[in-house]
């Protein structure tokens, strides 16, 4: 948001993510000393704050205030990628960076 003009603004900066992050050592900086080594878990015993990449919604367009959605997902069950682009289903592969215009690198 661009609060000088008081409108949308696209961000067009690179911005790269892990496909796993794992903010458990984060958390537990933030939380009380548990007598555990500080790793904050659930009531199930595993760690809080262990995450996998399951999606990435992009916006491919010159602006804020137009363009089109392309979502990429990662099938949890079988570690696939698929693109998803209106009625138009694609497999991906093991990584969601298989189709180079839609992260406008191409």
């Amino acid at each position: 948001f661009d609060y000088q003009k008081m409108d949308k603004l696209k961000a067009s900066d690179r911005f790269e993510f892990p496909l796993d992050l794992d903010l458990a050592m984060t958390l537990a900086s933030v939380t009380q000393d548990n007598s555990e080594g500080n790793i904050v878990r659930c009531v199930n015993g595993e760690p809080v704050g262990e995450y996998e990449l399951a999606g990435v919604l992009i916006h491919k367009g010159s602006n804020a205030h137009h363009g089109h959605y392309v979502a990429h997902v990662r099938d949890t069950a079988s570690g696939v990628w698929w693109r998803f682009d209106d009625e138009a289903v694609q497999r991906m592969g093991a990584a969601p960076t298989g189709f180079p215009n839609d992260h406008g690198l191409a």
